[in-house]
């Protein structure tokens, strides 16, 4: 993770390899981008930003989609672990 004023923040390599995840345990899970967001109450185009890696969420939005998800924290550790 990089470090900039505000603490840790995940690099772009992490941040797109976190929403591969989220898209693989999405489509596993049997559910449309549109279906995950109706969940979380975000919008289809909300969910593809963050499959992408193209948005910043906070901790308790990652939270929120790994319960839903089911991806355990392991995923999040090997992600947070892997060097920039």
């Amino acid at each position: 993770m990089e470090q900039n004023r505000q603490g840790l923040r995940a690099s772009a390599k992490q941040k797109r390899e976190l929403g591969r995840e989220i898209a693989s345990h999405r489509v596993r899970a049997g559910l449309k981008q549109e279906e995950l967001g109706a969940l979380v109450g975000r919008s289809q185009d909300w969910i593809s930003r963050v499959e992408r890696g193209a948005l910043v969420l906070s901790v308790f939005e990652y939270i929120r989609l790994a319960r839903i998800l089911r991806i355990s924290i392991e995923v999040v550790e090997r992600i947070a672990d892997t060097p920039s």
